[in-house]
Parts: structure tokens; C-alpha cells; sequence
């Protein structure tokens, strides 16, 4: 009885998500993730290049945030901020040479479970757009 009863409720909560419009291959809301902080926590690589971010808490709850390409990058700052939606944004400030103030500004988008968003250079007043994934070799299950 309890696993019919499941089965009706699976079919019930199906019926409702597939009754929003949209299109076909997005998330429905009824199902999709809302950030967190703890999201962004872990070990990325950027996409286009040699570059690694790592995302931690220490024991205390602060946050620290490591920047590679390939070797370590001073992080001038990194905290959470919320953005005009209201969205969890992670905001790293790198100074180092070559890194005079160069800035992230990173969301995790739950579909797809990576960090997008701009990095900017105040050198050269250049903004590219970015995204990181999870470093399978260090994030293990």
C-alpha cells in the first residue's frame, strides 16, 4: 500500500512539474535548486585555460578562497554578495603581478552545477565571460 501510495504521489508531483510552460530541456522550478554558499564550495577549473579556484571554509566558518594559474595568485578578498536578483554571487578581488585588482564575479547556475559569470581586468578595462567545473580528480564522490 505505502509504495502505491508513492507511486500516486511521483505521478501527482510529475503531472504538476510537466504542466509549467517553457521550454522543453530547462529545469522546472517546481524541481530546480536554489543556490547556496556551500555550492561553490570545492575545487574548479576554468574552462579556457590553465586557471584553478578553491572554495573553502575554514573551522571557524570564514571563507578562503585559493586562485592558481598554474602557480598561487594572491586573493586580495572573496565574499558572498547578492546581486540585483537577489542572487548569491561569489566576488574574488586577485592582487598580485599581472593582477592589479583583476575581479570575479561568480554565480553557481544549478542546472548545469558550474560557476559562470565575468572576470575583469581594470588594466586593460576588459570583462570576459567565464565558467569553472568541478576538478573531477580532487571532488570525488
Amino acid at each position: 500500500m505505502k509504495s502505491f501510495l508513492v507511486m500516486v504521489a511521483v505521478l501527482f508531483f510529475s503531472l504538476d512539474c510537466a504542466s509549467q510552460d517553457g521550454p522543453v530541456r530547462q529545469v522546472p522550478e517546481c524541481i530546480a535548486k536554489v543556490p547556496e554558499q556551500s555550492d561553490f564550495i570545492g575545487d574548479w577549473l576554468r574552462q579556457d585555460g590553465t586557471y584553478q579556484l578553491k572554495v573553502l571554509r575554514k573551522s571557524d566558518g570564514a571563507l578562503k578562497v585559493q586562485y592558481l594559474n598554474p602557480k598561487s595568485i594572491n586573493v586580495e578578498s572573496a565574499e558572498f554578495i547578492k546581486d540585483e536578483d537577489d542572487a548569491i554571487v561569489l566576488m574574488v578581488v586577485l592582487r598580485d603581478e599581472g593582477y592589479p585588482g583583476s575581479t570575479y564575479r561568480l554565480r553557481f547556475d544549478s542546472s548545469y552545477r558550474v560557476l559562470v559569470g565575468t572576470y575583469a581586468m581594470p588594466s586593460s578595462q576588459q570583462q570576459h565571460q567565464v565558467y569553472f567545473t568541478k576538478n573531477p580528480l580532487v571532488n570525488l564522490p
